[in-house]
């Protein structure tokens, strides 16, 4: 019976989270109230806060939820022996375009920098989006010097923050003009394979 109850109880959170997700990536946190999270899962207010303290705190685990997904991800882009480096520097790069729609609430906070209107832990989980991303980078570069080298300096964080650049500029820039994403993704490709071998 006790067993029963964690499962019940564990489903109800998650039915929250997706809820939830659904409001906050459709309208953002700021617009986003607890009020109508409840009412779009027939549920009392109240029911979200015996889970949750408070909107933020729903928020934050959703992103956080969303940064683990994301990372994952890049970890099995990096770990996957069926493609080779060009096929990983593509995944990794095509990943990032596709950031804005896929991971919404990452690119939202990014975006939030910019426009300096993040929440309290949001500049905190960036730093350790990108700390984390910067690791996976390492392991990367370190695994095409077989570990003869091994990579120090800026050269992971410049592809990490540059990497992340390219989500801004895909967005801002290339919507505006006529341009063949396949031909702009290969170009992207090519400057950080370029980069790669020439730094």
């Amino acid at each position: 019976l006790r067993s029963l109850v964690k499962l019940i109880l564990r489903n109800k959170r998650e039915e929250i989270l997706r809820a939830a997700e659904k409001r906050f990536v459709k309208h953002g946190p700021l617009k986003t109230t607890v009020d109508e999270i409840a009412r779009d899962l027939r549920i009392a207010k109240s029911t979200i806060y015996h889970y949750f303290k408070s909107k933020d705190e729903l928020f934050i685990t959703i992103l956080k939820k969303q940064i683990n997904n994301y990372l994952d991800e890049l970890k099995h882009i990096f770990n996957n022996e069926e493609l080779d480096t060009k096929g990983k520097i593509r995944s990794y790069i095509e990943l990032k375009i596709e950031l804005r729609k896929r991971y919404r609430l990452i690119y939202g906070m990014m975006l939030a920098t910019i426009t300096k209107k993040l929440i309290a832990i949001e500049p905190e989980l960036l730093a350790s989006l990108i700390r984390e991303e910067e690791k996976i980078i390492n392991l990367f570069l370190n695994a095409l010097n077989h570990d003869e080298i091994l990579i120090t300096g800026n050269k992971p964080l410049f592809i990490t923050l540059h990497s992340f650049l390219l989500v801004f500029m895909n967005n801002l820039f290339f919507s505006t003009i006529t341009v063949d994403e396949s031909k702009m993704t290969d170009r992207i490709i090519d400057f950080f394979e370029n980069f790669l071998e020439n730094n």
